[in-house]
């Protein structure tokens, strides 16, 4: 699939290849493009209609992604601590 981020309807068909992943991409891309930042809000607001949308899933998954940077943080910290004994 070819992602037009001009598009809102392309931005919509890119989200429901893997809604809860791509939910959490277009918060940044609209935050960091501005460019983009006018089709990504009424995309967005589209795919809160949709019925495939579900807050709760984005929040678990940006949930689980946090955690995973928490463990490897805590790790490269462990790792570093090692070094210095």
């Amino acid at each position: 699939m070819q992602l037009n981020l001009e598009e809102p309807e392309s931005i919509v068909q890119w989200w429901r290849i893997c809604p809860e992943r791509h939910w959490l991409y277009l918060e940044t891309l609209e935050a960091q493009s501005p460019q983009f930042r006018s089709a990504i809000h009424h995309a967005r607001h589209r795919i809160e209609a949709d019925s495939m949308f579900s807050r709760r899933r984005v929040q678990a998954l940006a949930d689980e992604l946090q955690a995973a940077w928490n463990q490897g943080e805590e790790l490269i910290e462990q790792g570093a601590e090692a070094e210095l004994h």
